[in-house]
């Protein structure tokens, strides 16, 4: 009897003092949970340029006491918990605009809410080029521009002439390149050969006849 009164006094004791001091057996002030009405901070990292395939965003969350739930939504659908790093795979989306929104609750009895929203755009479609149809003539001797005309502005161009390889950095849609046929350059067909990509990444080739 005298051992387990003092078990029991035992027990009293340390919950007197943790009332005492206002922490609770996990270590957080009690008025964490009573009187704390700061809400979480919550911030998402996107990129500024188009995106492709399976990317990963970064998110931030702190709170002045402890973070409790977590949850992430994409376009207003729940994901699931929100971790350092959310990985979505945009092949599945259609391309444009997606909206990305945390939520995160503290520990209180009446839970504080935090949030945070951002917008990311995706793109998993290669851009459409288009020349002249047909070949381009030209005479020996002679130079004629040839006008290539893409669907999206490209953020990185690579042109090949003969044994010429000539990469251009630029947003363009329009780009009129001359080739040139010399004096002693046999008669027959050449190729003008064009990759182009996209802001996002995605890659699409075209071959002029001339």
């Amino acid at each position: 009897m005298a051992r387990r009164l003092g078990a029991v006094l035992l027990v009293l004791t340390a919950g007197a003092a943790l009332a005492f001091y206002g922490l609770r057996p996990d270590g957080l002030p009690l008025s964490c949970y009573l009187t704390d009405g700061e809400p979480p901070r919550a911030e998402i990292g996107v990129p500024d340029r188009p995106v492709r395939g399976r990317v990963t965003f970064t998110v931030s969350l702190s709170d002045n006491c402890r973070v409790g739930e977590t949850r992430v939504y994409l376009d207003g659908r729940l994901l699931g918990p929100a971790g350092p790093v959310i990985a979505v795979d945009t092949a599945g989306l259609p391309d444009g605009d997606h909206r990305l929104g945390v939520t995160a609750a503290d520990v209180a009895l009446r839970p504080n809410v935090g949030r945070a929203e951002a917008v990311f755009r995706s793109d998993n479609t290669p851009p459409t080029l288009t020349a002249p149809a047909g070949p381009v003539l030209i005479r020996q001797g002679e130079a004629r521009p040839v006008e290539i005309v893409s669907s999206e502005p490209l953020s990185r161009v690579e042109l090949r002439w003969a044994d010429f390889t000539v990469p251009i950095t630029a947003q363009l849609t329009r780009l009129t390149v001359p080739v040139a046929a010399g004096p002693a350059d046999p008669p027959g067909t050449r190729r003008l050969e064009v990759a182009a990509w996209d802001p996002a990444g995605n890659e699409a080739r075209l071959a002029v006849e001339v």
